[in-house]
């Protein structure tokens, strides 16, 4: 019994090494959504009020220090189950990916 519990070891370490050799190094997706979300929870007792002028100035922020945003949004509380007025969640499109060179004509028409 105690020869089979090695055999056993030796077969899942042995699956271990095959799976790990064949998954690939970068598990990141091939294609960009270009999107991001931010889920934002403030401390206890927050109230919806405050939550909400929080989500406001992420949003602001995203929008001054992302130039290539399509658009920002923010909601409080955050969707989902259970949600309370401690959440919120703000998300920010991108525009489609532009050249060096397309970039520097936008600036220097600015």
């Amino acid at each position: 019994m105690r020869s089979l519990a090695w055999v056993v070891v030796a077969v899942c370490a042995g699956l271990i090494y095959f799976v790990g050799k064949n998954i690939p190094t970068e598990l990141a997706p091939l294609e960009d959504r270009s999107s991001l979300r931010l889920t934002l929870t403030g401390p206890e007792g927050t109230s919806f009020g405050a939550m909400q002028k929080i989500s406001d100035q992420v949003a602001q922020f995203a929008t001054d220090s992302v130039p290539e945003n399509d658009f920002v949004f923010s909601i409080t509380p955050g969707f989902g189950g259970g949600a309370a007025s401690t959440m919120g969640r703000c998300a920010l499109a991108l525009c489609p990916r532009m050249s060096a060179s397309a970039r520097r004509k936008q600036s220097a028409n600015t």
